[in-house]
């Protein structure tokens, strides 16, 4: 089967306005999970020499303090996604200059670069960090994510096997090292690399439509039937996974139970096709911004914001962490990043005052609170 063919069973989602169609490591893409894809970057940006003991204001010498500024202004008018999509192509590059030769910070810009539909540039600066870093795992991962997306199947799965000789442990490498092996059609590897990460924590219900493709693909009828049910109950309305359980169903004659999931397939995908539609209809507008881009573009200043504070730019950090908790205030983690800015750096009132404000909008606090998890 085409690689093309085997991708095609899993989710087609599409990206933002403005971004072309873009596909995360860990078998995140980005139109599901911009939440979680902001916790992938951290995870991904950071190399494995930085202890996490290093990004954390808590632990650090601080030898200077920004300017002085008041509680979060959360009056400004949102940004529509348009907007936000070139502020983050601003971030990216101001990132990448600032900081050209630190591996971490390259690794941060190539991954926003990549998100807002830069893979040239980002490629570039996880080409580059692996220049100056050649013990980067992060940057392997996310070379071998732009390799699968523009087919280069051979030369990612020669990524992530850099990767993985790196650091085994790497945060998802497993699950990304699966899908290329589907690509390149080995599928008993493929099924080994998933069983296993299964066995560690239970797969996403997408990671286990992947494996029940594989299953599929073998003619081993029961066993992709199983992951299908699995992922639907998690997600009842994952199409695909409708889709793949039809197909596991139909060579034991259970017609009925076939054409019931082949039905809720085509009401769901009539639904998104819809939603597409709608989407282009009105440009992406406010209603995109208000729900998709702005938790990853928080997430972004985050990153940022850790590198300003590993540089000694407060002022620049401060900033940051303040635009963070704009662009998404129910984030907790971005409030207490700032929280803990300000602790450090001696400025109490401030703290105090920030974590008034995030109690007032109903935010509450979590343990631990530098990064956004």
């Amino acid at each position: 089967m085409a690689p093309s063919q085997k991708r095609g069973d899993r989710d087609a989602r599409e990206a933002p306005s403005g971004l072309p169609q873009e596909r995360w490591p860990l078998v995140v893409v980005v139109v599901v999970g911009l939440v979680v894809g902001g916790v992938v970057l951290e995870r991904l940006s950071r190399p494995p020499e930085q202890a996490e003991d290093e990004a954390n204001p808590e632990t650090r010498e601080v030898v200077s303090a920004p300017p002085r500024s008041e509680t979060v202004d959360l009056t400004a008018p949102r940004p529509t996604a348009q907007e936000l999509t070139a502020e983050a192509k601003r971030l990216a590059d101001q990132v990448e200059e600032s900081y050209p030769e630190d591996p971490k910070a390259l690794v941060v810009a190539g991954a926003i670069h990549y998100m807002v539909g830069q893979t040239a540039k980002g490629t570039g600066c996880w080409e580059r960090c692996i220049k100056r870093a050649p013990q980067c795992a992060a940057a392997y991962v996310w070379l071998a994510d732009a390799q699968v997306r523009q087919g280069e199947y051979v030369a990612a799965e020669g990524s992530l096997q850099r990767a993985a000789q790196i650091d085994p442990q790497f945060p998802g490498l497993d699950l990304v090292m699966a899908e290329t092996a589907m690509n390149l059609g080995k599928l008993e590897e493929a099924i080994s690399i998933l069983t296993k990460a299964n066995k560690a924590a239970p797969l996403h219900p997408r990671d286990r439509c992947v494996l029940g493709q594989a299953y599929l693909l073998q003619e081993h009828y029961e066993k992709a039937r199983e992951q299908f049910e699995l992922a639907l109950a998690v997600e009842p309305r994952l199409s695909n996974a409708h889709f793949g359980l039809a197909k596991a169903l139909r060579p034991a004659g259970r017609a009925d139970e076939v054409k019931r999931h082949l039905d809720e397939y085509a009401m769901l995908k009539k639904r998104e096709l819809d939603a597409v539609s709608h989407r282009r209809a009105i440009g992406m507008g406010s209603d995109r911004a208000e729900t998709s881009l702005p938790p990853l573009v928080s997430n972004f200043y985050l990153r940022t914001a850790e590198l300003s504070i590993g540089h000694g730019r407060f002022d620049d950090a401060e900033k940051q962490l303040h635009r963070a908790v704009f662009l998404f205030p129910p984030n907790t983690g971005s409030w207490q990043s700032l929280e803990a800015f300000y602790r450090q750096i001696g400025r109490y009132d401030a703290a105090a005052a920030v974590a008034s404000q995030r109690e007032s909008r109903g935010v509450r606090a979590s343990q631990g609170g530098w990064s956004a998890k």
